[in-house]
């Protein structure tokens, strides 16, 4: 189980939807099974106070495929922590030099 996070909230970011954009693409040409990246959550909201953690849904092809793109993700830096309590769900967090934490993947089979 990973440790809590404290809560805080920031004011909106006009650089979190480049940011969502560049973790994307970093997803998509990881090598990986992912066929599209969805920003989610509150930073995805302009004008929204958020956590400054971007929130991204990683779609792949079919349920075979989640388990199998964990090795480019992880190349990536992202921590694999599995379903973590939702089926069908692959939940991956990236941290920063300080650990702060600042994406968070919610792996999902398409469809």
């Amino acid at each position: 189980m990973l440790a809590p996070i404290p809560v805080v909230l920031a004011p909106y970011d006009p650089r979190w939807p480049e940011l969502a954009a560049q973790h994307s693409e970093r997803l998509l040409q990881s090598g990986s099974d992912v066929i599209a990246v969805h920003h989610i959550g509150s930073t995805s909201v302009p004008e929204l106070a958020a956590k400054p953690i971007i929130d991204l849904m990683p779609v792949v092809g079919d349920e075979a495929a989640l388990d199998l793109c964990r090795i480019a993700v992880e190349r990536l830096g992202y921590a694999w922590h599995g379903a973590y309590g939702i089926e069908g769900r692959r939940y991956c967090t990236l941290t920063d030099s300080a650990g702060a934490r600042i994406a968070q993947l919610h792996i999902f089979e398409a469809n």
